[in-house]
């Protein structure tokens, strides 16, 4: 078995290229066009973190009914 010829590395730098150019002008990009992820409300934060607690909870009692 041999290993990657030119050809092969070629593409390979190629693509891996590719993603460090679409990062870098993604960064470029207004956030109305491409919002950052993570930027929810603490409101919403704070709810979630309830919700999830509540339904653990729910979870561990019916496990525990079992």
């Amino acid at each position: 078995m041999l290993g990657l010829n030119w050809k092969q590395w070629l593409i390979c730098v190629f693509v891996g290229s590719t993603s460090l150019i679409v990062n870098c002008v993604l960064k470029f990009m207004p956030e109305s066009i491409c919002p950052v992820l993570g930027d929810e409300d603490p409101d919403d934060i704070e709810k979630a973190h309830k919700e999830y607690h509540h339904l653990r909870k729910t979870r561990d009692l019916s496990i525990s009914v079992r």
